[in-house]
């Protein structure tokens, strides 16, 4: 019988995960990640979309950071493609905030957006995690962004890169 009861109180909070009350999403997404734990990531990551308020996307964002890149990779490679700009940016900074080489095929994806949000989270993800292979292509969107903001943030990620790099000559 208490199994039976669990089961109807998770049915009711990813039910309510899609609430037109963004206090009642915001408190089916706290409540499904403390009930389900890792499991809850694809849930989790599916509702995404329903959080305006930055206040409620730093607490969303807060609680996606509780979960293992074990938990979210998955998840995040399964349904990157099809996530608003939102969250792909939500995500991308949390895998770069762990330094999660796995992180750069969506980054490097998202530095070719055509979403200036999305670039200014690859780029930032890229100047932590971004390799000498990343530089060609950091070269060549610093060519042809338009721009001058961005371009100066593009700039300071090759410089990051580059002081990264293990040889102090930095013959490219």
């Amino acid at each position: 019988f208490g199994r039976q009861r669990s089961m109807t109180a998770l049915a009711v909070v990813k039910e309510s995960l899609h609430s037109g009350n963004a206090r009642v999403r915001l408190a089916a997404f706290v409540a499904e990640k403390a009930i389900l734990g890792e499991k809850a990531a694809p849930d989790l990551i599916n509702a995404l979309p329903a959080f305006e308020d930055e206040a409620d996307l730093q607490t969303v964002k807060r609680e996606l950071s509780t979960l293992s890149t074990a938990a979210l990779l998955p998840v995040i490679q399964n349904k990157f493609d099809n996530l608003d700009r939102k969250s792909k940016r939500i995500l991308l900074e949390i895998l770069s905030s762990r330094n999660a080489d796995k992180a750069l095929p969506f980054l490097r994806q998202s530095l070719k957006s055509n979403d200036a949000e999305l670039r200014h989270a690859a780029l930032k993800g890229l100047g932590v995690l971004g390799q000498k292979d990343d530089l060609a292509a950091l070269f060549e969107h610093w060519q042809t962004c338009r721009d001058a903001s961005e371009k100066k943030e593009t700039q300071n990620t090759i410089t990051t890169i580059i002081r990264r790099l293990p040889d102090q000559k930095k013959t490219l």
